[in-house]
């Protein structure tokens, strides 16, 4: 199905500490898949909840990181030599990791580590992530995808699972304080918040296209998916993932149509294939009412209100406030200026909130080491997965994901990573390619 890249034998010897040093990678990946603050919470951590101890404050998958890569390193030498001539090699990824740490400390000393925490998590450990993968050779990045996919499709079944009976598998708090009232349920299934369910199931649905099994099943797969994303009840994460991969999917068929390399039986029963998948879906979300929350509240609400009302900040926010960033409690009085519920609504715009948090000067900062790491993201990653890259900074900028505790950053920037060592065979020409295979790989080179 797909064939590794050319590449030179992983720069690891096969030895014990390697062995070890993917275990704790694939432990700490699990761990940032199926350990959400909710489930931590639940567990009596409290880890994005006021209070407990600072230790508390870091996600066991980060310890789990570091310790991978402090493993990695040390199998090839000296860790620190190994360290430094790992990113000599990744420019990109060290200046990202050089400006978030920039970054942490500008806001370690002006905010303490309250405004700083998330910083390590969200991105410093996602920068981590790539670098101890980058350890590994063909073998391990397959086994990293097939990981991240069996958790995928088992989320999205329960997700579906807890929509049909209206309950959910963990209860579902922010920041641990309270259970969130909602007119319309929504499944929170393992990765906690409807809303980051739905953008990790949306970013991470091109890693379906790379696993080792027919077109047909990777076909059904990815609508199972689709079923799940109504169940998270993400109506921007829904609605861009139809736009944007139904685009390239529409695009690459009519390629292939206009090349003469479909022929009148493909073409129809692709026609009518689509339309009993369409039919089935349709069949679902009417019996089972899944999707509700979305199809019941597709007109302008508060929600989008909200979105639209908080650019507003700038008018409120003092010549100080702008250049060097709001306190957290200068943002709570900001908050009431612009008549938000600070327990249920917030800026929900990442880089919004990330110049109010720490001004000009922290934002610089902020967007100079982002930038670098999409520059990496876009040269690792290959068709649908640039797709999957603009998605993932479309759904990101409708949220506060970036300015908060998140794994689905890292959980990104690891698939990219992994795929990047993986391409198609080279598209077939016969005209009696079937079509949904013809499809899938014109959609990944």
């Amino acid at each position: 199905m797909t064939t590794p890249l050319s590449t030179p034998p992983s720069t690891m010897p096969p030895s014990r500490a390697c062995q070890c040093a993917f275990g704790l990678f694939a432990l700490g990946l699990v761990c940032f898949l199926v350990l959400p603050g909710s489930t931590l919470f639940a567990l009596g951590i409290s880890y994005d909840a006021p209070g407990g101890a600072p230790a508390a404050k870091l996600h066991p998958g980060s310890t789990l990181m570091v310790m991978a890569w402090f493993v990695a390193l040390c199998s090839r030498g000296n860790p620190l030599g190994a360290a430094l001539a790992q990113l000599r090699a990744q420019r990109l990824l060290a200046l990202y990791l050089a400006a978030m740490l920039a970054l942490f400390g500008y806001a370690l000393l002006r905010y303490g580590m309250g405004g700083a925490a998330f910083l390590i998590d969200t991105h410093l450990m996602a920068a981590v992530a790539v670098l101890v993968l980058q350890q590994f050779g063909p073998r391990r990045q397959r086994q990293t995808l097939l990981l991240m996919a069996g958790v995928l499709v088992l989320n999205a079944a329960l997700g579906i699972g807890e929509a049909a009976l209206q309950t959910r598998l963990l209860p579902w708090y922010i920041g641990g304080q309270a259970e969130v009232p909602e007119d319309f349920f929504r499944a929170s299934a393992l990765m906690g918040h409807p809303l980051q369910n739905a953008q990790q199931t949306a970013t991470l649905l091109p890693v379906l296209l790379l696993l080792p099994l027919a077109a047909g099943i990777r076909c059904a797969l990815v609508l199972w998916l689709g079923l799940a994303l109504l169940a998270f009840g993400g109506r921007v994460s829904l609605l861009l993932a139809l736009l944007l991969y139904g685009a390239v999917f529409v695009a690459q068929a009519f390629k292939l149509l206009f090349e003469g390399r479909l022929n009148y039986r493909q073409v129809t029963g692709g026609a009518i294939g689509v339309l009993l998948a369409a039919a089935a879906m349709v069949a679902v979300v009417v019996s089972t009412g899944l999707g509700e929350r979305i199809f019941a509240s597709l007109s302008w609400d508060n929600s989008a209100s909200v979105r639209v009302r908080v650019w507003e900040v700038f008018s409120y926010m003092s010549d100080v406030q702008l250049i060097f960033g709001a306190t957290a409690d200068e943002i709570d009085v900001l908050y009431q200026q612009l008549g938000l519920d600070a327990r249920f609504e917030a800026i929900e715009n990442f880089w919004l909130l990330a110049w109010v948090q720490y001004g000009l000067v922290g934002f610089s900062l902020f967007a100079f080491g982002l930038g670098c790491a999409l520059c990496f993201l876009w040269r690792q990653s290959f068709g649908v997965f640039r797709v999957a890259l603009v998605l993932t900074v479309l759904v990101s900028s409708t949220t506060n994901s970036l300015v908060a505790k998140t794994p689905a950053w890292l959980l990104f920037m690891v698939a990219v990573q992994a795929a990047a060592h993986l391409r198609p065979r080279p598209p077939m020409h016969s005209p009696r390619a079937p079509l949904p295979f013809a499809l899938q790989r014109g959609l990944l080179t």
